[in-house]
């Protein structure tokens, strides 16, 4: 890489640093008009354009990148990970379980993309390996608050609130005042107000039948 490229780099990373995406994304356009960047040097500026894109939220646009990025390095982790966020993002779980299972393979030890997997195995209707893939996000880094979130919601989805609280509680411990955890807790009581209301309208019919 030359010394231009690795200026170009720099800066763009720190702008991204700084939240500003658009301006990190111009930088990573210039490198990839630069007819001394070798495949690897495209690769990882298709990548990290990419994730400017992505957090931009222009899903399409940012799939395209992370694809070009893809063709030029099959074996990049990030890149698969990227991709499995974004097809995650419009609900293509199938598509984005796949990503992150490689994501996996290639990086076995990463609790983040454990995570991602167990989430997008949930929401394709595999909730049993799902979560058994969150378990071993929280093994592997057990202060991430996300991953006692997204195993609230599982357990939600069981009907079981009591382990979905308990599983918050552990969340807001780890993240206190996070803006989504309390959004996952509200969600719950919620959930769990709305069962318990059910479960009681239907007592009542039932001592009535069986009086008859």
């Amino acid at each position: 890489m030359t010394e231009q490229l690795t200026e170009l780099f720099k800066t763009a990373r720190e702008l991204f640093k700084k939240d500003q995406f658009l301006p990190s994304f111009s930088v990573y356009k210039k490198i990839l008009q630069d007819q001394s960047a070798d495949d690897s040097t495209l690769a990882l500026a298709f990548t990290e354009a990419g994730e400017c894109l992505l957090n931009l939220q222009i899903w399409n646009e940012a799939e395209d990148y992370l694809r070009q990025a893809l063709e030029l390095d099959s074996f990049s982790a990030n890149v698969h990970y990227l991709l499995g966020t974004i097809l995650s993002k419009s609900a293509r779980f199938a598509e984005a379980t796949a990503h992150f299972q490689t994501a996996s393979k290639i990086t076995p030890n990463n609790a983040e993309i454990k995570r991602s997997l167990g989430w997008a195995l949930f929401m394709s209707g595999r909730p049993q390996t799902g979560e058994q893939y969150l378990k071993e996000a929280i093994e592997i880094n057990p202060k991430n608050a996300f991953v006692y979130c997204d195993l609230a919601v599982l357990q939600m989805n069981k009907g079981d609130y009591q382990k979905a609280e308990s599983l918050l509680r552990e969340a807001r411990k780890r993240s206190p005042d996070d803006p989504f955890v309390e959004d996952v807790i509200l969600a719950c009581r919620g959930m769990r107000k709305a069962w318990e209301e059910k479960v009681n309208s239907i007592k009542p019919r039932r001592l009535l039948k069986e009086k008859k």
